[in-house]
């Protein structure tokens, strides 16, 4: 944020929020959901940018920053990623898995009036609110 204020530069940022969570662990277990978050990060890392920088934020909650990124670019983005989230395929130790994970994606760009990380990451969860994915 600081760079982008500084340089004047666009930054956007993106959360992914998987929804039906609760239902993935009571169905394949902790460890199962653990191979779905790696399984989502793997689809995660293929859609965006090397520049890109991604993280989890709880364990149903990844967030990306996207430098140089305006809001109209981050949407491409949750577009391929809603495509590629849609039916994800997970290795469930050696078995291949083809599952309907459910997310929300949020986006938010980052203005002058942004003064802290925390109010640019409620505006990207408070947008996610209206993904149909």
């Amino acid at each position: 944020m600081a760079r982008a204020r500084r340089f004047k530069t666009e930054l956007s940022l993106i959360v992914v929020v998987i929804a039906n969570n609760s239902e993935m662990r009571a169905i394949y277990g902790k460890k199962g959901f653990e191979d779905i978050l790696k399984s989502l990060s793997s689809t995660i890392d293929s859609t965006i940018r090397n520049i890109d920088s991604k993280g989890l934020i709880d364990i149903e909650t990844f967030a990306m920053i996207l430098p140089g990124t305006p809001l109209e670019g981050a949407g491409v983005v949750q577009d391929k990623l809603n495509r590629s989230l849609e039916r994800l395929t997970v290795d469930f130790d050696g078995k291949k898995k083809v599952i309907k994970l459910r997310v929300r994606i949020g986006k938010a760009n980052f203005n002058d009036d942004t003064e802290d990380s925390l109010v640019f990451y409620d505006r990207a969860m408070e947008n996610s609110k209206y993904d149909m994915g």
